[in-house]
């Protein structure tokens, strides 16, 4: 079963630092067709981000050692190259306190780790489509805004 729309080929930022769950993710969004860009930390991570293109979308464990997730969205969310990134955050099953946190933080969605590969596949596809909506051109200062729209 396949959530692909075949027009384009998308590039995932997956990062955990659990091997395992990292090459499971891995294969399955690779079999759906995306280009898939993995890192095992934070910091790896922002490497990958940062290179151009960007990723159309990062799916993030939230608990991993040195920079976790929730510090690896708000340096994405603050980098102006990847500002426009969307990100899903993976949290561990009932962390209500970790779903808001990746939520206030600006995470599109936050997503059990346990979470059935269709409904994943079906939620990868929803934020790339609403992604085309929300991309963020150059940023602007209040005076080319201000001028933009007299």
């Amino acid at each position: 079963m396949s959530f692909k729309r075949p027009a384009m080929i998308e590039t995932l930022l997956v990062v955990d630092d659990q091997p395992a769950e990292l090459a499971r993710l891995v294969s399955l969004l690779h079999d759906e067709g995306y280009r898939v860009l993995a890192a095992t930390d934070g910091e790896a991570a922002l490497g990958l981000a940062t290179r151009w293109p960007p990723p159309d979308l990062a799916l993030i464990d939230a608990d991993m050692p040195g920079l976790d997730g929730f510090e690896l969205l708000n340096r994405l969310h603050d980098d102006p190259s990847t500002e426009a990134v969307p990100v899903m955050i993976f949290t561990a099953a009932g962390d209500r306190a970790g779903e808001s946190r990746a939520l206030a933080l600006g995470a599109v969605e936050c997503l059990g780790k346990a979470m059935p590969t269709p409904a994943l596949l079906m939620r990868v596809r929803r934020q790339l489509d609403a992604a085309v909506g929300r991309r963020v051109p150059e940023r602007q200062t209040p005076e080319q805004l201000a001028t933009a729209v007299a």
